[in-house]
């Protein structure tokens, strides 16, 4: 539970897995990943991450662990005005400061440049600013901000809300990428057909609450549409 509404939400994230969060507006959806992430306080219950020893309460550096993708990445996800060099490397900018707290320009150069490849986001150089580029490339850069450091959870909160064809088909690929590498994934989207096509498994969340846990074979629309609105 946590002051921002969500109420008794328990589940598990295994591994190179797609985690959809399924539910109406005002579902609780955004708001539960607030929670995680501790940027809204947890009142009761915790979250934990696996390790060697078993399951551990978040440490305080526990955001190295997690790379979020917020739902309105204009506003929350990016420095517009900003090079996308320092939008990318503004996530762990500490990773690229020498001992006296001079950033090497050099490796931070670097990891942007083969950002920009991976992700093959369209653009004249890492000097070019953000609010240039379009709506796809600049979600790849909040993007490849947390895959610079490889992170264990990936969180996308409505990762392809507003873009073209071209471009959901290119985060759908970075999703799939992402757990070919051992990545976890938490999806949370407003599309139910991206939610179903996406997910291996899917929560269905309303009024704040948890109100089911799907497998892929198990969830379509009217399955995911009766649960989100309590008829089930």
């Amino acid at each position: 539970s946590s002051t921002n509404g969500i109420e008794n939400v328990s589940f598990r994230l295994k591994q190179r897995e797609v985690l959809g969060v399924w539910g109406l507006m005002g579902s609780g959806r955004t708001e539960l990943i607030r929670g995680i992430l501790k940027l809204d306080p947890i009142t009761n219950g915790t979250v934990e991450i696996k390790t060697k020893n078993g399951f551990v309460g978040l440490p305080k550096n526990f955001t190295k662990n997690f790379g979020y993708v917020p739902e309105n990445r204009r506003e929350e996800g990016l420095f517009l005005d900003s090079p996308v060099l320092s939008n990318m490397s503004i996530g762990r900018i500490k990773k690229f400061a020498n001992k006296l707290g001079f950033i090497k320009k050099v490796q931070e150069k670097s990891k942007a440049i083969t950002a920009t490849k991976e992700l093959d986001i369209k653009l004249v150089n890492v000097h070019q600013k953000v609010n240039t580029l379009s709506g796809g490339n600049q979600q790849k850069v909040v993007i490849a901000r947390w895959l610079i450091f490889k992170p264990d959870i990936f969180i996308l909160d409505d990762p392809t809300k507003g873009l073209d064809i071209g471009a959901k088909a290119d985060v759908y690929k970075l999703v799939k990428d992402l757990v070919e590498e051992g990545i976890s994934v938490i999806l949370i989207s407003s599309d139910i057909d991206e939610i179903i096509h996406m997910s291996d498994r899917i929560i269905v969340l309303a009024n704040n609450k948890l109100v089911n846990t799907l497998d892929h074979n198990q969830a379509n629309k009217e399955t995911l549409m009766e649960y989100s609105m309590g008829n089930k």
